[in-house]
């Protein structure tokens, strides 16, 4: 399959080849353009879940305690909304408060191993 292509590359001229070229790159860029969009969207619907759900998805993807300031400006959101949905985690028995304003999942061992072993 290559060589064929090689051999009916050899055998166009060098405009040929430099339209032959662009339309690859071009197709490239479209494909490329393509899976950033539905990663992008796949992203949009998962994180639609709401702040809380994301919230407490990062916390749990750190693996361990995570400061109030880094959720802050990792999030991008209000200080307010963040320690809004961090009490609701914390009251549903989700989320942990630790010392210094740090934050931890209450994950059961099923989830967390089963992560771990996953990657």
């Amino acid at each position: 399959m290559v060589e064929e292509v090689y051999n009916g590359l050899e055998h166009l001229s060098y405009v040929d080849l430099i339209d032959y070229a662009h339309q690859k790159l071009g197709q490239t860029r479209d494909e490329l353009k393509r899976r950033n969009t539905e990663s992008s969207d796949f992203l949009y619907k998962l994180n639609s879940f709401g702040w809380t759900n994301l919230i407490w998805r990062l916390l749990w993807m750190s693996g361990g305690a995570v400061r109030f300031t880094d959720l802050l400006s990792g999030l991008g959101c209000s200080r307010q909304t963040l320690k809004d949905h961090l009490d609701s985690l914390i009251n549903n028995n989700l989320v942990r408060q630790l010392p210094n304003l740090k934050y931890q999942v209450i994950c059961p061992p099923e989830l967390c191993y089963s992560s771990t072993t996953l990657e």
